[in-house]
């Protein structure tokens, strides 16, 4: 059996905990009281605004710093102590920080010589694992060579090869273009799925976190602002900070708070009871977005809303919204 399917066995075992997790750099509070389960086989996303928190989460399971207070545990063990290479981690940056002076076999190897597989059974993983990601027969290229897709399938490659307990992705896809990034995603999502990995993923990149993960994360100020399934996250952000990170644009204040009108909410009606001008046009995957200004009244808002024809700027248009689909949304 290939040692590609240790992954399978792994789905119904426990996984990383966090449990008050506070980490400080002198006076300054990176962490603070952070409580996280990543289950197991379970891509979980950690987003955020630069300062969050995002890498010194990372870290701190890593073992990279130590905690000034709390507790993380993986497989229901401790880590308290624990050194970094003897955690199980499975580590994948952005800059896949592969040896030049290596081939991509020897790079993909690298860590069964660490535990000192014999030559054939290290042979017959990198073949496997290079064939996975769809570099099959690139054992002997040079690194130098490669493009940074390719680079990024090595760097995945070689973090999957000692199979460890928890695969760690530090801003993987972050220096790609974005049509690679996009496809790269997707194909972590299948293979992650395919092997059942369990992975913490930061990333700056929402659309990134959207695509590849089953759980999302929202850090603020060193705390979880939010956290949820991606469908939960987006449809129902709870505070103003999230739907802004997000990206939600219908965000108003009212007599009774802030709330949320998704895009869906707002059309255009000629019926409708707000008239609005418009102020801004964009063509997005074969629809409109158009930015509309409403007209009369003293505080007036911005409404953001798809529409399938181009409307011109400075066009009137009146609109309605759909108040059963908004939501309130603490400050």
């Amino acid at each position: 059996m290939s040692e590609l399917s240790d992954w399978s066995g792994r789905l119904s075992a426990p996984l990383l905990s966090l449990r008050n997790v506070t980490l400080s750099y002198g006076d300054t509070v990176a962490l603070s009281a952070v409580n996280l389960d990543v289950g197991a086989g379970k891509v979980v996303a950690v987003i955020g605004p630069s300062g969050c928190g995002k890498s010194s989460l990372l870290r701190a399971v890593a073992g990279l710093e130590p905690l000034t207070n709390g507790r993380i545990e993986l497989d229901g063990q401790s880590l308290e102590g624990v050194a970094t290479h003897e955690r199980g981690l499975g580590l994948m940056f952005q800059d896949h920080a592969l040896f030049p002076h290596l081939s991509v076999g020897d790079n993909v190897a690298f860590g069964l010589r660490m535990q000192h597989q014999p030559t054939e059974q290290r042979q017959q993983r990198v073949g496997e694992l290079l064939d996975l990601v769809g570099l099959a027969g690139l054992q002997s290229r040079a690194v130098h060579s490669l493009s940074g897709g390719e680079a990024q399938r090595v760097a995945l490659a070689r973090a999957l090869a000692p199979s460890p307990r928890l695969l760690m992705l530090d801003e993987p896809l972050g220096s790609l273009d974005r049509v690679l990034r996009e496809q790269l995603a997707s194909e972590l999502r299948r293979l992650f799925t395919e092997l059942g990995v369990t992975a913490l993923h930061v990333t700056h990149d929402q659309a990134e976190a959207f695509t590849m993960a089953d759980h999302i994360v929202v850090l603020r100020n060193g705390q979880i602002e939010q956290q949820g399934a991606p469908a939960e996250l987006w449809h129902s952000p709870t505070s103003v900070f999230v739907a802004q990170f997000l990206g939600h644009p219908n965000i108003w204040k009212d007599t009774s708070g802030h709330v949320l009108a998704p895009i869906t909410a707002v059309r255009v009606d000629p019926n409708g009871p707000i008239e609005a001008q418009v102020e801004q046009v964009e063509f997005r995957e074969g629809r409109f977005r158009v930015t509309a200004r409403e007209l009369v009244v003293v505080e007036a808002r911005r409404l953001v809303f798809d529409h399938n024809s181009a409307l011109a700027v400075g066009d009137v248009v009146r609109l309605f919204v759909d108040k059963a689909q908004l939501a309130a949304l603490a400050d």
